[in-house]
């Protein structure tokens, strides 16, 4: 599960790094495209990793994995 949130994490770690420097440093943010690409690389990211996720939990053959939490 840590590796879940840390994929998408790091697809976008850099540009956050440069929109958090430009607010700290009162400098204007100009890489609006770059930024729209890194978004959408976050979203590819993140509904493959929940694709790979719902495969592996249903491979494992436990199809039933949900009765477990919803019973207390």
């Amino acid at each position: 599960m840590a590796m879940a949130g840390f994929l998408p994490f790091s697809a976008i770690y850099i540009e956050l790094y440069y929109i958090f420097a430009s607010v700290w440093g009162h400098r204007i943010y100009t890489i609006y495209s770059i930024l729209f690409i890194v978004f959408i690389i976050l979203l590819i990211v993140t509904a493959f990793i929940t694709v790979a996720l719902t495969y592996f939990q249903l491979a494992a053959e436990d199809h039933e994995w949900w009765w477990r939490y919803a019973v207390c």
